[in-house]
């Protein structure tokens, strides 16, 4: 099994997220399988982002651990000019802050896309697309991989913060997913189309998951964003207020509800499957 590992977007402090990722990705992977690694960061020296509450020094060493693998740097002005900020605006800004979280998803979204083209060429059984300013608190099970290499169209995603759509921070795909997740910025104009509102990450993953008819599945792992400067993010791993009687009623639960249900079924076959092959 070959599994290709996809950072993507802006190691902010890789001294606080790196020992989680060697600790909770690298030494989980199973033992039949060989990897690579892969990665498109913006170049920067600085971060302001309001929304975070971030502005500070981006140093370049954060940068380093990830310099021995196949990748590219970009500046993120040049990256700008070929993505469709304007042409989405007239559909709203989903965060209200006058089109900067609307142009940092654009800057996420063209990463995802630009390595995803790096992997194809590994032809990678598997995918794990990895955010690097992250910290993961909990190991990615070996039969994750397991699964999505068996069933190609397999998409594992956090099973927390979906609101109504999927969680986008990371995810594990198998090889008939992983281009429909990694290359979804070239759907964002058409979501925005279709439903009439404006671009929202988590709202796009769900859609272009569904309408590529890939296999959603929840992915236990929980993950906390790094700030520059080593301050990690509080995060809600709570899937839903009033969740019991909700998921009966509410759309958005009642999928959440389902895709869960969903996993635990698959996962206990393919188990039971898997054991009795051994």
């Amino acid at each position: 099994m070959k599994i290709a590992v996809a950072y993507f977007g802006l190691p902010r402090c890789s001294s606080v997220s790196m020992p989680s990722i060697e600790h909770n990705l690298f030494s989980h992977f199973p033992t039949c399988s060989e990897y690579r690694c892969f990665y498109h960061f913006y170049q920067q020296s600085q971060v302001v982002n309001p929304r975070s509450g971030e502005n500070g020094m981006l140093d370049d060493s954060n940068y380093q651990p990830f310099m021995q693998y196949e990748g590219l740097l970009e500046e993120p002005h040049e990256a700008l000019k070929n993505l469709p900020l304007n042409s989405l605006k007239p559909f709203g800004d989903a965060w209200g802050d006058d089109f900067n979280s609307l142009r940092n998803l654009l800057l996420q979204l063209n990463s995802l896309k630009k390595v995803t083209g790096l992997i194809k060429a590994y032809a990678p059984d598997v995918v794990l697309f990895a955010r690097p300013d992250l910290v993961y608190h909990d190991p990615v099970p070996p039969h994750v991989y397991l699964m999505a290499n068996e069933y190609r169209d397999s998409v594992f995603v956090p099973n927390w913060q979906w609101g109504s759509g999927l969680n986008d921070t990371f995810a594990v795909c198998g090889r008939g997913a992983f281009e429909v997740y990694g290359n979804r910025l070239d759907e964002a104009f058409n979501y925005c189309q279709e439903t009439n509102k404006p671009l929202h990450a988590e709202h796009l993953l769900k859609y272009v998951l569904l309408k590529g008819k890939k296999d959603i599945y929840h992915l236990n792992v929980k993950a906390s964003r790094v700030r520059i400067g080593g301050v990690i993010a509080m995060e809600n791993f709570v899937p839903f207020k009033n969740y019991f009687f909700a998921r009966f009623t509410n759309p958005f639960k009642r999928f959440y509800f389902i895709t869960g249900i969903k996993t635990r079924i698959k996962t206990y076959f393919f188990l039971k499957k898997f054991s009795g092959n051994r």
